[in-house]
């Protein structure tokens, strides 16, 4: 195989007191071979200047080599120069792919890795020619001996996972959800998180919600809305959803306000029950406390003492809504099983 080294330090003409002619030329160090053309084909790389050139001939005796083209900048005497077998790199595909450069390291006889110079533009899949001359046969360069083709894999920019969309082309990824009837039902550990008597309208994708600590949630389930727990006289009507209800003092001053979301007897206690309420900027936001005090539903005429409040597991200023989709009003049963899938292109 006709390679010299990976790294030796080359003596150009101009330090031997002979100009090239052409700015094309450089002599190898005094242990380069003595034969004739056995270096042609191969590729000489200047280390100082970055030049690489294809060796168009040599002369063993003097051990000239005559580049294929001019220097872009001429070699000195103290720059390091290898010459190796030449590393051509195309697109696989027609019209993919330019620029890039790259030669072999030799080590011991053998090339051990290719060292990208450039990385070029635009390849999707790249082929990698490496050409070396035989000498003793003298052969044109077009018609090298030894010519395998590999196969270029190209990284990502930055190493794979430093853009995982990019890189896997996940441009559209599916989120699956399901709604079984434990969310939200009654003397469970998620009690109360996904109401089960009041329709719900928006489905949506928020990312980054934080608890009222300021830490991020692992949890299935959370509430987003706050709570009371209540007590109510035998046989009084049930809140209904979506009515205005009123917190007022023993003489009648209104207190807070709000609207209900939800309400459910507790089945063990029909006089106990939990109710889940929101505000807005109509009713105010002021706060339902467990005092000597009585909240009335205005559309029920449910009346009912408060014992105990509880608030949202979430902070509702937190996070960054990626997809909110509005839908027909859906009702939930206790018992219902539902299945929601979005799709999210990037």
């Amino acid at each position: 195989m006709a390679y010299y080294g990976d790294t030796v330090v080359g003596t150009p003409l101009a330090a031997q007191g002979v100009l090239p002619s052409e700015d094309n030329q450089v002599k190898l160090p005094a242990d380069a071979s003595i034969v004739d053309n056995y270096y042609k084909g191969c590729e000489i790389y200047n280390f100082t200047t970055g030049d690489k050139r294809v060796i168009a001939s040599y002369t063993g005796i003097d051990k000239i080599a005559t580049v294929s083209s001019n220097w872009s900048v001429n070699p000195v005497a103290s720059n390091l120069i290898c010459v190796a077998p030449k590393v051509s790199i195309t697109g696989a595909f027609e019209g993919t792919g330019s620029a890039a450069s790259a030669r072999a390291i030799v080590q011991s006889g053998y090339i051990t890795d290719i060292a990208v110079l450039s990385k070029g533009l635009a390849y999707r899949l790249a082929k990698i020619r490496i050409t070396v001359n035989d000498p003793e046969e003298e052969v044109a360069f077009a018609e090298a001996e030894v010519s395998p083709i590999e196969k270029a894999f190209l990284a990502v920019v930055g190493g794979h996972g430093y853009n995982a969309i990019k890189e896997l082309g996940g441009f559209n990824v599916m989120f699956f959800t399901e709604l079984r009837n434990v969310e939200g039902y009654a003397n469970t550990d998620d009690s109360y998180d996904f109401m089960q008597s009041n329709e719900y309208r928006v489905v949506g994708l928020v990312k980054d919600v934080q608890d009222t600590l300021g830490g991020y949630p692992i949890d299935n389930t959370l509430k987003a809305i706050k709570t009371l727990e209540l007590v109510t006289p035998t046989g009084n009507p049930d809140f209904v959803s979506d009515e205005v209800i009123e917190y007022r003092d023993g003489s009648n001053v209104l207190l807070a306000k709000g609207y209900v979301v939800e309400y459910l007897r507790d089945t063990l206690n029909p006089d106990v029950g939990t109710l889940s309420f929101f505000q807005d900027l109509e009713s105010g936001f002021a706060t339902f406390v467990a005092a000597a005090g009585t909240l009335t539903g205005l559309s029920s005429g449910a009346v009912a003492n408060i014992t105990l409040t509880e608030s949202a597991e979430i902070n509702n200023y937190s996070g960054d809504i990626l997809y909110i989709e509005q839908r027909k009003p859906v009702v939930r049963a206790p018992e219902q099983l539902e299945s929601v899938k979005l799709v999210i292109e990037f």
